[in-house]
């Protein structure tokens, strides 16, 4: 940082941990600023902000450090390398592990480099992948396509059987063709161990169990910095917390399962789920019924005798800003429905009909006051600013970065005009669908400064068209209005 006249201060902020993904200075700069809202003033320094110690003490603990490494180097023996290459032969043995894949993971890059030249060097393994932040996008087809099950059979490849990484693949990546993780390390966060176990414990994998080994620091090493005992508190914690009920970093870990999260109790998730797989089955056995309900026009309506509810009418409405559910009853104010409360009113089985229509003034007049409350709650969220956003979630994050590269690469004006105007709507979330599409194209370069530059003309292109369709002139009541024109997508009137 002080050679590059940019020390950040953020002690809220992992900083180390942006740096370890490949993030650079500029780019963790933009991040707190979108993310946070802070000024760059507040936590960017230049080096000259400093007293002249300062940097000479950091010089000087570098030397220390440069100094015991240069010591280390006089050491041959490894009784943990020796361990590591005495345990492979279990590690990858058909009875344990069907696709004979290894992942092995550790927290410093030096050690990745470690053990891969100790496995295609002194082993002469050709079928190691070593994978860090430095080639991480380049090789992520090859990770892809080498471990994720979920890779069509015709497409995967057998080229490696083992890879090496650092935690850049402890999140966001499939390596399900393997059930086997060596931990050759104990990560100093927990979580950071249960996301490792995550890329292998995944639908689809072809192995009964996962296999999770752990190397732990050596006890003399361990009274020092008390790893063992920190990283067993915090899982325990999460055991306590989540009734998790295996043992993922020592057999010392107490686990059961808690009554909260028995599998007879239904909330919210598992009435989701049941209301999909309603929906897959009447997908796979009735395929014209399916389409024909998809196909509903807008403005549908029905009225029902259900024995219940009469008098009372559930108004569907949508706006490229907004949709809500609403129950209308009597002269009471319309009530706002979540889904499943909504699909409890409008669900039917199949041998209900519904009644000749009637009371249509009723029914009018009760889908009129669903509009007009929709309409005077988008108004009070316009006022109040509570549909722009000021903390991006990922989608958004990735979407604004994805614009920011394609500023920053490419020479176009007209592009890097249509990117700062979609930036815009992302940074105030006027738009939900936008960073999602915009995430989708990011995908296809995964971050190739070369290929967004070569491709200029084509994002040029694709960029305008997602302009003509989400920009609108902020100063346009008509534009306003047409942003927020409510539709009715469906109602229904109990009697």
């Amino acid at each position: 940082m002080f050679e590059e006249d940019k020390v950040i201060i953020a002690p809220e902020l992992n900083i180390k941990d942006m740096m370890f993904k490949g993030m650079d200075l500029d780019e963790i700069t933009q991040y707190i600023i979108d993310k946070r809202g802070y000024s760059e003033s507040d936590f960017r320094y230049k080096a000259s902000d400093f007293e002249d110690t300062f940097i000479k003490m950091l010089y000087n603990d570098r030397d220390i450090l440069e100094r015991l490494n240069t010591e280390w180097q006089g050491i041959d023996a490894d009784p943990k390398l020796d361990k590591f290459s005495g345990q492979i032969p279990k590690y990858i043995s058909p009875e344990t592990n069907p696709t004979g894949k290894l992942v092995i993971f550790s927290e410093s890059v030096d050690t990745v480099n470690y053990l891969y030249d100790f496995l295609t060097g002194t082993l002469g393994r050709t079928d190691v992948l070593k994978i860090t932040a430095a080639n991480r996008n380049r090789l992520f087809d090859t990770v892809k396509a080498n471990f994720d099950a979920n890779v069509p059979a015709e497409k995967q490849l057998h080229d490696y059987a083992i890879i090496i990484t650092s935690d850049v693949l402890a999140e966001g990546v499939n390596l399900h063709r393997s059930n086997v993780i060596i931990n050759y390390d104990s990560p100093w966060n927990a979580s950071r161990l249960m996301q490792r176990i995550g890329r292998v414990n995944r639908i689809g994998s072809v192995a009964d169990n996962i296999y999770n080994y752990m190397f732990y620091p050596s006890p003399d090493g361990d009274k020092q910095i008390q790893l063992y005992k920190n990283a067993l508190i915090k899982l325990q914690g999460f055991h306590s917390a989540f009734g998790e009920d295996a043992q993922i970093y020592s057999r010392e870990e107490i686990v059961k399962e808690f009554n909260l999260y028995d599998s007879n109790v239904k909330d919210i998730v598992d009435k989701k789920i049941a209301l999909l797989r309603e929906l897959r089955n009447l997908y796979n056995s009735n395929r014209e019924w399916y389409h024909r309900i998809k196909s509903l026009p807008l403005k549908s309506r029905v009225m029902r005798d259900t024995g219940k509810h009469v008098g009372a009418t559930v108004v569907f409405v949508s706006s490229k800003l907004k949709t809500e559910f609403y129950l209308v009853d009597g002269e009471r104010q319309p009530q706002v429905l979540d889904f499943l409360s909504a699909i409890g009113f409008l669900k039917a089985k199949p041998e209900e009909l519904p009644v000749p229509f009637r009371k249509d003034d009723e029914h009018y007049t009760q889908v009129n006051r669903a509009l007009v409350e929709f309409q005077n709650d988008l108004q009070a969220q316009t006022d109040s600013d509570s549909i722009k956003s000021k903390n991006m979630d990922t989608t958004a994050q990735t979407a604004d970065k994805f614009l920011r590269t394609i500023e920053q690469v490419c020479e176009d004006d007209a592009l890097k005009r249509d990117c700062g105007i979609l930036r815009g709507y992302i940074k105030e979330g006027t738009y939900a669908r936008l960073p999602k599409t915009l995430k989708t194209i990011s995908q296809e370069y995964k971050n190739d400064r070369a290929k967004i530059k070569a491709d200029s003309r084509v994002l040029a292109h694709r960029i305008g068209e997602l302009v003509e369709e989400y920009h609108h002139d902020s100063n346009s009541d008509t534009a306003k209005a047409e942003i927020g024109t409510p539709s009715i997508i469906i109602s229904e009137t109990f009697i």
